[in-house]
């Protein structure tokens, strides 16, 4: 807690505009927490009233004055009207102070890290940052942190707090007030480490300013976000920014990115040591230019470099060889590891090789995580196994793009020598969104998937079956297509068709655990669908 006097006086050493606030007379309240939202806020709470997209925080004194909240910090003096509604609202009730502070938005981050007592120095902040794959890693890294007996909380795409328990969020990377919050929450229940996806977003508005991380790593770049980015150099840019402009005691890298592998290669020594990194590793994949024997000359000393090998694809799995070149270590020895995974798809194995590299500069060796790997399980509705025997998967994957990825990344797991086993594909498309990815997604069902089945998603207020005929347009006149606008027949009708060793990939819902018809949400998992399907086949034999 920090009383009302004490954040007066810090903000009169960083501002002018704050050297005319004074604690009132017999009024010096402790604070517990900082908030944004006047929804949130309460007698012990401080308001921080900031421009938002379409409203100033100010817009909301009412709301705020009215839950007891005495302390605003603002970035501006309250209007000629608000002072009205102050003074009305006021006029037989304690006292409001009022903190303008011209140039908040430079001035909150360290105020934010100040006022909950430096979370980021008492957690092991792990940041992870990259176009795709985030996620994934985040959630690996949990769990082969917790294996060691840790205990271990997320911020990022799926919510927050621990693994088990997520609270949903707004954005994968929260503004410096939520994020700090979370972190001082963290440090009161105990966390040890924090495993953190960081958002371009988050580093070019400055949500991570003053982060002290333990190890910060990057998965790829690809193009993403360029309506707020404008260019894909400055996207690029602004990602690596992560590796030059904060404190991490140690950094992951994949090289076989070929933007991440430039930014590496163009690094001198003394850059890499400017860094002030303990130890830097660099992954890369089966099959890329760096399988090559002699591939260390081509790297600065600094960076011990860890190679997956000979990728093995199976029905229900994967398995690679990990090679290491502790090039920093006094004997230069290189050791083998062989790791088995229930994960699925090619890119699981650079979302693998991240999360152990991660994992390895917390202090895990190489062969300890070989068990703890093969015991991960999948993100709740990515790439998730839901059954074996006929191997049924369902995923988040509701765009053409996405899609493609996600059958690409399956269909390595089917054997090639037995032509009799197929893909089967569940899918639909969501109302009032993206009519013209409806026709695409039946291309890229039509050119990947052996067996495809046509069903709604969330049809929201349109008509189930209007979307339905815009994805047939997309298919040729002689793809064979079934069509099931019912979610739970459409799955349970492809499932009843399979064979045992086929796959079957239901897409476009992944988690959710609702499907929304005519701006109603009904409760409807994919996941508990196919469960009771098997269940039900198991009772009556």
């Amino acid at each position: 807690m920090k009383t009302l006097e004490a954040i007066i006086h810090f903000f009169q050493k960083l501002s002018e505009s704050a050297e005319q606030a004074v604690v009132p007379s017999g009024h010096n309240p402790k604070l517990k927490c900082l908030i944004n939202d006047s929804r949130e806020c309460s007698e012990k709470s401080v308001f921080v009233a900031q421009q938002g997209l379409h409203h100033h925080g100010l817009d909301f004194l009412p709301q705020v004055l009215e839950s007891g909240c005495r302390v605003i910090i603002s970035d501006r003096p309250v209007k000629m009207h608000e002072q009205a509604l102050l003074d009305q609202i006021l006029e037989n009730a304690s006292p409001v102070q009022l903190i303008v502070i011209d140039n908040l938005d430079q001035i909150l981050p360290e105020f934010c890290h100040w006022f909950y007592d430096f979370p980021t120095q008492k957690l092991k902040v792990i940041g992870i940052t990259g176009t795709n794959g985030k996620t994934s890693t985040a959630f690996y890294c949990a769990q082969l942190l917790e294996s060691k007996g840790d205990k271990v909380a997320v911020i990022g795409t799926l919510g927050n707090g621990s693994i088990h328990q997520l609270k949903a969020t707004q954005n994968t990377t929260p503004d410096i007030i939520r994020l700090t919050t979370l972190l001082a929450g963290f440090v009161e229940a105990n966390y040890e480490w924090v495993v953190m996806e960081v958002s371009s977003h988050a580093i070019a508005l400055g949500r991570i300013t003053g982060f002290e991380f333990y190890t910060a790593a990057i998965t790829q770049i690809g193009s993403d976000h360029l309506d707020f980015h404008q260019t894909q150099i400055d996207y690029e840019q602004t990602k690596l920014r992560l590796f030059t402009d904060y404190s991490a005691k140690h950094h992951v890298f994949n090289l076989s990115d070929k933007t991440v592998l430039k930014f590496v290669e163009d690094q001198t020594q003394s850059v890499f040591k400017q860094l002030r990194s303990e130890k830097i590793l660099g992954y890369c994949l089966p099959d890329d230019r760096y399988t090559d024997n002699n591939c260390e000359k081509l790297l600065p000393d600094s960076i011990n470099l860890l190679q997956a090998k000979a990728a093995e694809f199976y029905s229900d799995g994967l398995g690679f060889k990990l090679l290491n070149n502790e090039s920093i270590s006094p004997e230069h020895q290189k050791t083998e590891c062989h790791y088995q995974s229930a994960l699925l798809g090619r890119f699981n194995i650079e979302n693998l090789m991240c999360a152990i590299s991660i994992v390895n500069t917390c202090g895990v060796d190489l062969k300890t995580l070989q068990a703890d790997v093969a015991k991960l399980s999948a993100v709740p509705g990515r790439m998730q196994i839901v059954h074996h025997h006929p191997t049924v998967i369902i995923d988040f994957a509701h765009t053409a793009d996405a899609l493609q990825n996600l059958l690409e990344a399956v269909k390595v797991h089917l054997n090639p020598k037995e032509q009799q086993h197929s893909l089967g594909l569940v899918f639909g498309c969501g109302g009032d969104r993206d009519r013209q990815k409806r026709p695409e997604m039946a291309k890229v069902a039509q050119e990947y998937a052996d067996r495809i089945m046509v069903t709604s998603d969330n049809p929201r207020k349109e008509s189930p079956q209007k979307i339905i005929d815009e994805i047939l347009q997309g298919f040729s006149e002689t793809t064979v297509v079934m069509v099931e606008a019912d979610r739970m027949a459409a799955i349970e009708q492809m499932l009843a068709q399979a064979a045992s060793e086929d796959l079957i990939v239901v897409a476009g819902k992944g988690h959710e655990d609702y499907q929304e018809i005519q701006g109603v949400k009904y409760p409807f998992s994919d996941h508990a669908v196919i469960e009771q399907y098997f269940e039900r086949r198991q009772i009556n034999g």
